[in-house]
């Protein structure tokens, strides 16, 4: 039996596989959690469409009124008096723009109680989102 090559030297290896598992993890970790970090994506609403959509302006604040007549802010649902205690937080009401984003089956009366609301409050540039179509 020969042990000479029992203490033979051997070249340290880096296995690589591993390193990439585990690179895919932390890039699927961090894709989703981003994913969930993005504001108003909680809202499933089925937009009228119109022939003459613009864009939406940079400065806009984006209210969601649900086929079943919920009001959403920010991710939330709220109520007519807390939605405008939140909007009268804003500074400059002349610069900001409103922007309802009703379902296609809220009632014109829903629509119109968020659009009071928000007109009381001295913002009149008021829009509503609808798809191109």
């Amino acid at each position: 039996m020969d042990r000479s090559h029992y203490f033979e030297h051997q070249e340290p290896r880096l296995n690589i596989i591993p390193m990439i598992d585990i690179m895919m993890f932390l890039l699927v970790f961090f894709v989703l959690m981003v994913l969930h970090m993005i504001p108003n994506t909680g809202i499933k609403l089925h937009l009228p469409s119109a022939s003459t959509a613009t864009s939406l302006p940079h400065k806009s604040v984006i209210i969601g009124v649900t086929a079943e007549g919920a009001v959403r802010y920010g991710g939330h649902a709220v109520s007519l008096p807390v939605l405008k205690a939140r909007l009268a937080v804003l500074k400059d009401k002349a610069t900001v723009s409103v922007i309802i984003a009703s379902d296609g089956k809220a009632t014109v009366d829903e629509l119109t109680g968020v659009m009071n609301a928000v007109r009381e409050l001295g913002i009149s540039k008021i829009g509503l989102a609808v798809k191109a179509p």
